[in-house]
């Protein structure tokens, strides 16, 4: 759900300076437009009424892993493969988040990086699901290739399940942890996958993303 579709009341004053206050009741048509964006547009928003909801704790999960070079190894196919397959899972659980893998050829590295978050959970209940065990798959599939050299080595930078009270805690720990400025050129684009194609196919799913020129988000 968006925060949008919590507003309850908006008021503005309009171009002709009339003051309004408005809702799925009265003026409902720019109640509508207001909500579907470009606010600006139909007058200047001085007040929002919201419906507000309770604030759960929340339990965040993070992992970025790197290697040498801009095609991923064995070790980094077989992390990403896993990722596709426990998707559903995830889904099932309750995780939300974005997961990228992103080649650097400055630096000729790949980065996988996820950041994820479920609310209403336990920390013990977040280890035993899908994105517990899923870290978990992928420090030991790092471990492994640390004996095959730096050439197909996977290293772990950050791989961890930290419990939060509420999502103003997440937000704020997010904010104090991010460096640098805000903002990149990018084209974007997207996939819609069906689930079942996802089950039934999760290897091929996660080698034609593997293969894309531009990697990305999953």
């Amino acid at each position: 759900m968006l925060g949008v579709d919590n507003g309850l009341e908006i008021t503005l004053v309009t171009a002709s300076g009339d003051y309004l206050t408005v809702n799925s009741y009265q003026h409902s048509d720019l109640f509508w437009a207001l909500r579907g964006g470009g606010g600006g547009t139909f007058g200047v928003v001085t007040s929002l009424t919201y419906r507000s909801h309770p604030s759960p704790p929340v339990v965040a999960g993070f992992l970025i892993a790197s290697q040498d070079g801009t095609t991923p190894n064995a070790a980094m196919t077989t992390a990403y493969t896993e990722l596709v397959r426990r998707t559903p899972a995830l889904t099932d659980f309750g995780w939300g988040g974005y997961t990228g893998l992103v080649p650097d050829s400055a630096n000729n590295s790949t980065t996988f990086m996820l950041l994820f978050i479920a609310s209403n959970v336990s920390l013990g209940a977040a280890r035993a699901s899908a994105l517990g065990t899923l870290l978990n798959f992928v420090n030991a599939t790092a471990a492994t290739s640390a004996t095959e050299g730096s050439d197909g080595a996977l290293t772990i930078e950050t791989s961890q399940l930290i419990p939060m009270d509420n999502w103003a805690e997440f937000s704020d720990f997010l904010t104090a942890n991010t460096n640098g400025e805000v903002g990149a050129n990018s084209e974007l684009g997207s996939r819609l996958i069906p689930r079942d194609v996802v089950e039934a196919n999760y290897s091929t799913v996660a080698q034609t993303i593997l293969n894309s020129q531009g990697r990305g988000n999953w």
